[in-house]
């Protein structure tokens, strides 16, 4: 199993990852950290979240208020990261990066 960005869900990591760095040093690697450990999650058991549209499933991190929006595709075993999303902030945004 293989996993990949779309270059906007990338983009949205990074400048997360700029913006706790910001704040404080060190808590933009452990952002990164948490959103790499639910894509490893994601990776292991890809259909263990249920789907919040047709063919697309979210991983929450577990210490911050974010979510792996990801599609499994099966055919490929890889799992295509949508966007990296705020729970509570613009749900849905992501629909047109499909």
């Amino acid at each position: 199993m293989t996993f990949r960005y779309l270059p906007e869900a990338r983009q949205e990591l990074d400048r997360q990852i700029a913006k706790y760095e910001k704040k404080e040093s060190g808590v933009g690697l452990k952002f990164l950290d948490e959103v790499e450990y639910a894509i490893g999650r994601a990776m292991a058991n890809p259909t263990a979240w249920s789907p919040i549209d047709p063919g697309i499933r979210r991983c929450l991190t577990q210490r911050f208020p974010y979510g792996v929006v990801y599609q499994y595709r099966e055919d490929e075993q890889e799992i295509l990261v949508v966007a990296i999303m705020h729970t509570r902030r613009k749900p849905g945004y992501w629909k047109r990066r499909l």
